[in-house]
């Protein structure tokens, strides 16, 4: 049972798709999914310590790359292996030069950056189990980033899988419940409140703001001497707009939250960082070309040109920023997703086949019709090139002259590429961009719970990076049971009860979760247990909002609303 596959098939070196170089007979049991044959090993002594020789791989490491096993094949093995020797849970493989064979990693790390859901399973710590009925405990510090004992940079479970976009393991029931709980308890109104200031810079102060300006550079320079209180009015709400925009730079400068964010959120998440520096930098930059139209010489129209491009762009940003808090809305947050796939994937992917195709066509267009007099023609642009080719985009949109080929130097030649690219463009490519989004649209919206899963998750690991060190003590300290068992001291958990209930249209699992439990004054126990379904997250939304409306109406502070007792 100690011999090791050899065979140049298993080189790992060179054959990287084939990890079994070294391996014993029980790596090979395990990783095939053959439970009675590891249970007959174990049972006769085999070394469940083996590692393999060049990744340092164990038994474990090994099983969590294991992907589409069979879940209950997977915990009956996972189960025996833990029973045999639970140091292994805490081995780390070998260090390689490799991302897609990366080491210094735990079992259950490995299993979370293979993508493997399966994983969440051998992470339970059962208690009991009885007919239908089972109750087991989740240890949460490997997990949760706020619950970490280490302090390097390696990430959380909850963080790696949001980094992988892993919508498996963000939609596991222990995995959802944890993100439930910490935007139910805390999360929730600090989303609630970035919004609600975003909005007023947005949408109370910035927009007004640019409702207000005059046309005539003096006088947006002037303010009217002070005499207007319409002008007076427009330099407050200017004066708020880079307030605001000071706020939002300096709070998202690059600090060790905001690298970590970046390093962890995926590409859409990373959109709002650039949205939020976009729309602080062009406010901050309108005062600046005021300050240049002071200079004696300089162009006033050209200043006046540049402010409004500006103010333009700072609203373009400011309001798409705004767009980014539908990822907290389980309706609004998957459409998001769709509109970004298909203008950063279908969208360039077409315009990657359409661009050369109009380009050829433009040329052979400006050449025929650049001598074409402009007051014979309805286009004006054909003796220059950009024009051609500006108007063969326009094309797409039912703007063709077709008349005004008759001028062309050879007719009959023009007609036969205006009928060719009319096919090519209008009819063929166009419906392929509508065909693609309408496939994505598809895709993501069959998917959108779990697709939402992972832009909550991605949420709220990116509040958790922001969290004061006050604050994250805080939260840590009413998250999870403690356990003073030996070795166990400063582990949290969360218990976990599944009932397997019958209805009429077949079995169904209803979770129950003790989140907390506190010692009262007369030594009796409180306990906090939550039905899944009490954790639903878009009741919470709703009623967090209106909690912060009502105490912005009245003037309440919001400090301290997270820790409320009575919202969670």
């Amino acid at each position: 049972m100690v011999s090791k596959a050899r065979g140049r098939e298993f080189d790992f070196l060179k054959n990287g798709s084939l990890c079994y170089y070294g391996q014993t007979v029980l790596h090979f049991a395990c990783m095939t999914g053959k439970a009675n044959i590891v249970e007959y090993l174990i049972d006769n002594n085999a070394d469940v310590n083996e590692v393999t020789e060049l990744t340092g791989n164990n038994v474990l490491h090994l099983l969590a790359q294991a992907k589409g096993m069979e879940t209950q094949t997977f915990k009956r093995i996972f189960q025996l292996l833990k029973t045999r020797d639970p140091a292994m849970l805490q081995q780390k493989n070998n260090k390689m030069d490799d991302e897609k064979h990366p080491g210094d990693m735990t079992p259950f790390e490995l299993g979370v950056f293979e993508q493997n859901a399966n994983i969440l399973e051998g992470i339970k710590q059962i208690l009991w189990d009885f007919d239908k009925t089972v109750q087991y405990l989740v240890p949460l510090n490997e997990l949760d980033p706020l619950l970490r004992s280490n302090q390097d940079d390696k990430l959380s479970l909850i963080e790696l899988a949001v980094k992988n976009n892993d919508k498996d393991i963000l939609s596991h029931p222990v995995i959802d419940t944890i993100l439930k709980w910490k935007w139910k308890m805390y999360a929730q109104y600090i989303f609630l409140g970035r919004f609600l200031v975003t909005f007023f810079l947005v949408a109370v102060v910035y927009t007004p703001v640019i409702s207000l300006q005059p046309s005539n550079y003096d006088q947006r320079r002037g303010y009217g001497n002070f005499t207007d209180g319409w002008e007076v009015f427009r330099l407050i709400w200017e004066l708020l707009a880079v307030f605001g925009a000071l706020i939002l730079l300096f709070w998202t400068a690059f600090n060790d939250a905001v690298i970590k964010s970046w390093k962890v959120l995926n590409e859409l998440n990373r959109w709002e960082y650039i949205n939020r520096w976009a729309f602080s930098l062009f406010i901050l930059s309108i005062p600046l070309t005021r300050v240049l139209g002071q200079i004696p010489g300089v162009n006033e129209t050209a200043m006046l040109n540049a402010e409004n491009v500006l103010f333009t762009f700072g609203a373009i940003a400011g309001w798409i920023y705004l767009l980014d808090f539908a990822k907290g809305s389980e309706h609004i947050g998957p459409l998001i997703v769709v509109v970004w796939k298909i203008v950063t994937r279908d969208l360039l992917q077409w315009l990657w086949i359409f661009i050369p195709v109009c380009m050829g066509f433009a040329s052979g267009f400006f050449l025929q019709m650049q001598d074409v007099p402009i007051e014979t023609s309805s286009v004006k642009d054909w003796d220059q090139f950009i024009g051609a080719a500006v108007w063969t985009v326009r094309f797409l949109f039912g703007q063709a002259a077709y008349d005004d080929f008759r001028a062309a130097k050879m007719p009959w030649f023009t007609y036969t590429m205006f009928i060719i690219y009319g096919f090519i463009a209008v009819i063929l490519l166009v419906n392929v961009l509508i065909g693609k989004v309408v496939d994505t649209f598809t895709n993501v919206n069959a998917d959108s719970e779990r697709v939402w899963r992972v832009e909550l998750g991605a949420l709220i690991m990116s509040i958790d990076m922001h969290l004061s060190s006050k604050a994250k003590q805080r939260y840590r300290e009413n998250f999870g049971l403690t356990s003073m068992a030996a070795g166990r001291e400063g582990i949290r958990y969360f218990q976990f009860t599944e009932h397997c209930v019958k209805f009429r249209n077949g079995e169904s699992t209803v979770m129950e979760v003790l989140v907390k439990r506190d010692l009262k004054d007369d030594g009796s126990v409180d306990e906090r247990v939550w039905k899944a379904k009490e954790l639903e997250n878009w009741h919470d939304f709703r009623a967090g909002f209106f909690e912060i409306l009502k105490r912005v109406m009245w003037g309440e502070s919001l400090i301290g609303l997270a820790d409320d007792k009575r919202k969670w």
